[in-house]
């Protein structure tokens, strides 16, 4: 973000002509706030309110649309005069939209500065056609494109410029564009955003973010006086998606796969990735919420890598032991053996005895990529399962089978790669590949490791 506030006046969609003055801040922990020197809702409510909407021109003529703001706060000053606090989910700067359901988008454009290193190319070229002669070509065609089912996503760069009298500077960042065969909600929008970003977060093996999001839709079309037209950008901050999240760099050692090493299959991984996002949501969920909360408990984050080899296996692979006929014949049988005031008890207990046990599930994960040096799998599986039953129940006969803390850390980062090595298999990529990704990664975590202390 440029500026960190917005002063203006502001008012609610249905009521333009109550028009309070206050300010739009930027706090550094991430938060947005509204601040206002008077009230916007009804003052006789007792209780925080919550507003879809609120419109708003800063000092300088700029329209601002305030989405999501729920009143954290208000009271009355030492002269009686009241103001009111909101805290504000998302902002867009340079129109106004009337209804949470107008706003709407055809395209977005995400700048990513983090993937300088993954798309490893020059944003603009240059060339020296004499000694006095500088010539600085930008780069504006599309590195890669892909054709999903109703979107197209580019990477191409987008640039900034500075000319003075001493210097000049062309400054070029990595941008992403979806643009959409119809126009969708902004929601729907981030939410292909989100599943954009951990397909690079996958990528380059770090969490990404956007650092800059403009959107552009019809209603906001300007017709210029040439007869040509053009849709200026619409300024998108959301909370946790663009603003107040940390934006380190990303070790190029450390990444998965470049863009150039899949340049040709590009289409193909984005293609996978999107059509399996419903069928495997909760292990997208759960590795990338352990890769995005690096200050998560050790044990939650065990709790939730196995959680996503076990949903991964019983949605992608297969859940049952045997043919529901046949399992159902079993029961039957038992059933008939039991005692009548033991039965519909048995009933319940034997409701999912088809389903495969975690250890079953792993030593098939485990067979299935043996190439990861799985020599030890059968005391691998045995402490996943121990660690996993001691921290689910807390038994006290499981505490001493349960790993300690130094081996709970190699769980976790044996399973992560487990996990990596699924969904590179899950986006297309060929076993060998796989295969050579995994192994190439895996001495340069050792590498590293061997300089832990």
């Amino acid at each position: 973000m440029e500026k960190t506030e917005y002063k203006g006046s502001w008012w609610l969609p249905e009521k333009p002509s109550t028009i309070i003055t206050g300010s739009l801040q930027f706090e550094a922990n991430g938060r947005m706030t509204l601040e206002l020197l008077g009230a916007l809702t009804d003052a006789k409510q007792p209780r925080p309110q919550s507003v879809p909407l609120i419109l708003g021109k800063s000092t300088e003529g700029e329209s601002i649309t305030l989405y999501g703001c729920i009143q954290t706060n208000t009271s009355f000053g030492i002269e009686g005069v009241r103001t009111s606090t909101f805290y504000v989910v998302g902002v867009l700067i340079g129109a106004y939209f009337q209804r949470p359901e107008s706003i709407v988008f055809g395209s977005i454009a995400v700048t990513f500065p983090q993937l300088d290193n993954w798309i490893g190319a020059s944003g603009a070229g240059v060339d020296f056609p004499d000694r006095q002669t500088l010539v600085i070509t930008k780069k504006s065609s599309p590195l890669v494109t892909a054709a999903l089912r109703d979107a197209k996503i580019s990477i191409a760069f987008q640039f900034a410029e500075y000319i003075g009298n001493d210097a000049i500077s062309v400054k070029y960042v990595p941008s992403i564009t979806i643009e959409m065969t119809n126009e969708i909600q902004l929601r729907k929008l981030l939410d292909l955003l989100y599943h954009l970003r951990n397909f690079f977060a996958l990528a380059v093996c770090h969490p990404v973010y956007p650092e800059s999001i403009d959107g552009f839709t019809e209603a906001q079309r300007v017709i210029l006086p040439d007869g040509k037209s053009y849709r200026p950008p619409i300024k998108i901050v959301y909370h946790g998606v663009n603003w107040g999240v940390p934006h380190e760099s990303v070790n190029i050692r450390g990444m998965l796969f470049e863009l150039g090493a899949v340049r040709g299959e590009f289409e193909s991984l984005l293609k996978n990735w999107f059509d399996k996002t419903q069928l495997l949501e909760p292990v997208f969920d759960m590795y990338f919420g352990t890769m995005y909360n690096p200050g998560m408990y050790l044990q939650h984050k065990l709790l939730s890598l196995v959680q996503c080899v076990e949903s991964y296996h019983r949605r992608a692979l297969r859940n049952c032991e045997l043919p529901p006929d046949q399992a159902e014949k079993r029961i039957q049988d038992i059933l008939k053996a039991a005692p009548d005031e033991y039965k519909e008890w048995l009933k319940n207990k034997l409701r999912y005895s088809n389903e495969l046990t975690l250890r079953k599930r792993l030593q098939e994960l485990v067979s299935a990529y043996s190439f990861l040096e799985f020599d030890d799998g059968d005391q691998f599986i045995d402490d996943v399962i121990n660690t996993r039953n001691y921290l689910t129940h807390y038994d006290e006969d499981l505490k001493e089978l349960a790993a300690n803390p130094e081996k709970l850390s190699r769980l976790a980062m044996r399973l992560s790669v487990l996990t990596e090595a699924i969904l590179l298999t899950e986006l297309g990529l060929l076993p060998d590949k796989v295969k050579s990704i995994m192994e190439r990664i895996g001495e340069i975590r050792s590498e590293l490791r061997s300089y832990d202390f």
